[in-house]
């Protein structure tokens, strides 16, 4: 069962905050609402009116989170959660996990059907059935899955953020695009601190880079919250300035 995720910082994000005050906390409740239906029903985002009547949607909520750019407007044919793909796991990847589940569970069964066949003969009792796959709880959502394959893969695979932390210029151009007024060295700097000063399991990522992104995404809400509309044109125009002119290549932020 997929789980709809929902960030830590989303209720401090630019978006949410752009709400109205008066409707917010009924806006995020429907956007929550319907973002779960849509995991469980597997339709990557997209949300039809009848369920949206269902849960309660007014006009007024619905042009607010269209306003904030958490959904897409499409009239007649309800609504889509903008950039679902980014945040939340597609159709095409859930279905894929389960395939590779059925599958390792067909496996497991067969290398111990005879074994399950003689205890049953042995002892006189039908031993429970264990497939090496949990079926009782739904699959946790990250970073805190229990399946015992999921947490030895990401023991394997996660690490502790690089040293040096190096901003690539393929990452100077996703920055210029997506955070245009934000001070990239800046915000790396405090992200490299951050995530060196913390321990245990949390510091330990499987895609860092995913990592800075969502870091500069969550300070670029906070900074433009800050600023005025004239200011923020300003501050576009001046990175787009400074990434034309600037011919870098990666960035090596020093421990």
């Amino acid at each position: 069962m997929p789980w709809f995720k929902v960030d830590d910082g989303f209720y401090t994000s630019r978006k949410v905050l752009s709400i109205p005050r008066s409707c917010r906390l009924a806006a995020v409740g429907l956007w929550t609402m319907a973002g779960n239906w849509s995991g469980r029903e597997l339709t990557d985002g997209r949300v039809p009116n009848y369920v949206l009547a269902e849960l309660g949607a007014t006009s007024r909520l619905r042009r607010a989170l269209v306003e904030a750019r958490l959904w897409l407007d499409h009239g007649s044919d309800g609504i889509e959660f903008n950039k679902w793909a980014e945040y939340q796991p597609t159709r095409s990847e859930v279905e894929a996990d389960r395939a590779k589940a059925a599958e390792r569970q067909r496996k497991w069964r067969e290398r111990h059907k005879g074994e399950t066949s003689n205890d049953t003969v042995s002892n006189g009792v039908t031993a429970p059935v264990t497939n090496g796959v949990s079926n009782d709880a739904p699959t946790r959502p990250d970073p805190t899955r229990t399946s015992n394959e999921v947490l030895e893969g990401a023991r394997k695979r996660a690490h502790r953020i690089p040293d040096p932390f190096i901003v690539t210029g393929e990452m100077r151009e996703w920055a210029a695009r997506e955070v245009p007024g934000l001070d990239i060295d800046d915000s790396t700097s405090r992200f490299a601190d951050y995530w060196r000063a913390e321990s245990g399991a949390k510091a330990r990522k499987l895609d860092w880079i995913a990592t800075w992104r969502n870091w500069l995404r969550r300070d670029d809400d906070n900074a433009s919250r800050r600023l005025t509309p004239s200011q923020r044109a300003q501050k576009t125009a001046a990175a787009g300035r400074r990434i034309a002119g600037t011919n870098i290549t990666m960035l090596e932020i020093e421990g």
